[in-house]
């Protein structure tokens, strides 16, 4: 075992990894997707601020106050949602990069996902499962295998 951990091998990894980071990492694709994203969190931020007051006062009048208080909450992480999808759709018909843009759509959705299940979900195990199960899910769609695992 030592064997494999000599000096020489892991200054040949580390050069390796630093090459690899370079390459795939600190690109020009993943800057513009990060600044989208946050672009995107902005924007988000802003309809919040000028939808929450109107989304308050009508579910206040519609539904019991802890299902309102839970989708008054979900508001910033679904406008969010619905940024990056219309982000990911247009670079999609640009056939620019997006993948950094789905990874932060599948964890925006897990987080939605979660959420709202356990503001809604009285019984804690219930709701523990169903956290795990999201996360699950959005974790193989990330890494691309919840297709061939569906399929």
């Amino acid at each position: 075992m030592l064997e494999f951990f000599t000096t020489e091998r892991v200054v040949v990894l580390g050069q390796a990894a630093y090459q690899w980071i370079l390459t795939n990492v600190f690109v020009v694709s993943n800057a513009v997707q990060l600044m989208t994203a946050g672009a995107g969190l902005g924007l988000a931020l802003l309809v919040v601020r000028k939808l929450s007051p109107w989304l308050t006062r009508t579910l206040a009048s519609r539904a019991p106050a802890q299902r309102a208080a839970a989708l008054v909450g979900l508001t910033l992480p679904l406008v969010w949602l619905g940024i990056q999808w219309l982000a990911i759709a247009v670079a999609e018909g640009l056939q620019w990069p997006h993948e950094l843009l789905r990874i932060i759509a599948s964890l925006l959705t897990a987080w939605v996902a979660i959420r709202l299940a356990s503001q809604l979900v009285r019984d804690p195990v219930w709701s523990t499962m169903i956290a795990w199960t999201a996360w699950t899910i959005a974790a193989l769609s990330i890494i691309g295998l919840l297709d061939p695992l569906i399929g």
